[in-house]
């Protein structure tokens, strides 16, 4: 897939958040098992960094641990 300034993913993913204009979300590989690293992808970057897609936790359950907790506590997930 050819995203926003040519950036490529190159692997099946799913998206589990959009945001920021939609210049950034939140996805896991397809292919990475059962419980997948998380991956924030940024398409746009004022700071012209070549390494667009970073990891968010290691486990796709820590991250939605990590979510349920801030409800939980009242704040927004997201």
């Amino acid at each position: 897939m050819v995203a926003k300034g040519n950036r490529v993913i190159s692997r099946p993913f799913f998206a589990i958040d959009v945001y920021n204009g939609g210049d950034q979300f939140v996805f896991v590989y397809l292919d990475n098992g059962d419980d997948p690293a998380v991956y924030e992808g940024v398409y746009y970057d004022a700071y012209g960094r070549p390494n667009w897609i970073m990891l968010v936790t290691e486990n796709l359950s820590v991250y939605i641990n990590s979510l349920i907790a801030r409800v939980k506590e009242g704040r927004n997930p997201f």
